[in-house]
């Protein structure tokens, strides 16, 4: 087996190939962002995010399947031997035919039965919300069959190998709002167009890769009925949840566009924007962990596996945090400067979605620990029951008459409680203790939220708007980071992050 520092200067290699591959999709995304709500306007850009949107929220899904699959690869490729691996894959495939299926029937009962008689959209954009809602599903179907190459890819850690390909994805990015500049249609049908037609080609490029690399044996190798049916319980009991944020997310679009129209919506699709730009860096760093984590898990390192949990928590809310307080503290600012047209409520919705963002940092790789164990029902069912109680919550906060951000508020209210119950779920599940997990994660970066807040109130003070932007990115890096390396981490991780800079130095000169 290999050993903590191998395991560790694997997963500082994958990280940064990541982060390269992140700064890349970041600038690209927030820039392309602009130019669709320019193109669209704030209507059209509300109906693409209200109807379209479920190609967002179809992630969820995708997600959760994706952490399926490659848990039982990781868990296969610490046991066993490659042919497995290509079984396992098969039987993946198979699974995500019927989750597809289901998928499809769903879309075109329930939810073309909301878009046609519950949704708030202006009747002359009807019936091109329809075909745009259409494309959108085939789009969902498409993106499922992505799922078990990403999660072999991740698996095998082959990381260098995703970060290139999402290049060539950005590049498709880039290509179809240039076209959505230049040609002369229905600019919402045609970026929805653009965007199946993008998701369909960086597909291909994945599935080229995992046939030529990693399944040469693919054809050889039959799907094992035994895999299938533990693959088919717990993608069932993961697919549940993913259900459960996509009816919580979407339910909270539909009930907020009942009541305000879509240009609530338009505020939250340049939220969901801005979250998606600044999760990358934790994504990123946490897509790297995962493999280590179900390995791990799968050699009965318990050791190695609490190390990982308790740092790889920690810096993730560091990475986090660095990036969310100049956003917080400065939104009206870069909202201004980053769109020309600002919707109504965004500042408030981006700054509670940011929250929400910061909590999740400590759930996800709960999550990943408590689903290597395979132990999964319970834990489903519960975290289920948190995620979708936003829905009764929204429809209350309407009918008092309170603001849209009130519920994103509540929402991140609802995630704090949710991750002290995954806390004492992984002292029953694996034994843990909460008190090292209070000591070890949680105290150090109460620290640093409560100093680095309490510095930038100091600093902000009686400062306009400009003046307030420049100080943050200057505290960024002369103040923020200098507290994270050396109150949030402790003397190996410094000693560790010491030697991987005087590394890059020396190679470098």
């Amino acid at each position: 087996m290999t050993s903590t520092a191998e395991n560790n200067k694997r997963i500082a290699k994958n990280t940064l190939m990541l982060y390269f591959r992140m700064f890349i999709i970041m600038g690209v995304t927030l820039y392309t962002s602009r130019i669709v709500l320019e193109q669209l306007g704030v209507e059209d850009y509300g109906v693409y995010n209200l109807v379209a949107g479920i190609i967002v929220l179809f992630s969820f899904i995708t997600n959760s399947l994706q952490l399926a699959s490659q848990r039982f690869f990781s868990y296969e490729l610490e046991n066993s031997e490659t042919k497995d691996i290509t079984s396992i894959f098969k039987s993946s495939v198979k699974l995500y035919f019927i989750f597809s299926i289901i998928f499809v029937i769903a879309c075109q009962t329930v939810g073309y039965w909301l878009l046609i008689t519950k949704l708030n959209i202006p009747i002359e954009r009807k019936s091109v919300a329809i075909w745009v809602y259409e494309i959108s599903i085939l789009t969902g179907v498409i993106s499922i069959f992505r799922v078990p190459y990403n999660a072999l890819i991740i698996a095998y850690e082959e990381i260098a190998i995703y970060a290139k390909y999402s290049i060539y994805e950005v590049i498709l990015k880039v290509g179809s709002i240039v076209l959505l500049i230049l040609i002369d249609l229905d600019k919402l049908i045609l970026y929805t167009i653009l965007v199946a037609v993008s998701t369909v080609l960086t597909n291909l490029i994945y599935i080229y890769y995992c046939h030529r690399k990693l399944l040469t044996n693919y054809f050889s190798v039959q799907p094992h009925r035994e895999v299938m049916r533990k693959m088919l319980s717990f993608s069932g009991w993961m697919l549940m949840l993913g259900v459960a944020n996509v009816s919580a997310t979407q339910g909270v679009n539909f009930i907020l566009n009942i009541a305000y129209g879509v240009v609530v919506n338009a505020a939250i699709g340049v939220a969901n924007q801005v979250n998606s730009a600044v999760n990358q860096f934790v994504s990123n760093f946490q897509t790297s962990l995962t493999p280590q984590l179900i390995k791990s898990y799968a050699a009965n390192n318990f050791q190695q596996l609490y190390y990982l949990l308790f740092t790889g928590s920690r810096l993730s809310f560091y990475l986090l945090l660095i990036l969310c307080w100049p956003i917080i503290l400065n939104i009206d600012i870069i909202l201004s400067l980053w769109l020309k047209i600002v919707p109504p409520y965004t500042s408030s919705i981006v700054i509670w979605v940011l929250v929400y963002a910061l909590v999740d940092t400590f759930v996800n790789p709960i999550a990943i620990v408590v689903h290597a164990t395979g132990n999964i029902k319970k834990y489903q069912f519960i975290a289920t029951i948190f995620i979708i109680s936003i829905i009764p919550i929204c429809y209350g906060c309407i009918n008092l008459d309170m603001a849209p951000w009130i519920v994103f508020m509540m929402r991140a209210a609802i995630n704090v409680f949710s991750l002290i119950w995954r806390i004492y779920y992984m002292h029953d599940t694996i034994q843990m203790s909460i008190r090292d997990y209070c000591k070890f994660v949680m105290l150090p970066c109460v620290k640093i939220l409560l100093l680095s807040g309490l510095l930038f109130l100091i600093i902000y003070n009686g400062c306009d708007e400009i003046t307030r932007l420049i100080i943050s990115i200057c505290c960024l890096i002369v103040v923020l980071m200098p507290m994270v390396y050396f109150v949030g981490l402790n003397r190996s991780e410094q000693m560790f992050i010491k030697k991987t800079v005087l590394k890059i130095l020396h190679k470098n000169g």
